[in-house]
């Protein structure tokens, strides 16, 4: 009964640990992707000051 225990515990940590993991990188590439996003429009909006 104590070994079923620590595996779950064991496995519950674990799982855990991974979805942080996931769940920072989901973040840090949604990140990126509004950075980028925000350049693209600035550049966008610089090039039609400069064109007019």
């Amino acid at each position: 009964m104590n070994d079923i225990r620590n595996i779950i515990i064991f496995l519950w940590s674990w799982f855990k640990m991974n979805t942080f993991i996931i769940l920072g990188l989901d973040f840090l590439s949604l990140f990126l992707l509004i950075k980028i996003l925000i350049k693209i429009e600035t550049y966008e909006i610089r090039g039609s000051k400069l064109c007019k």
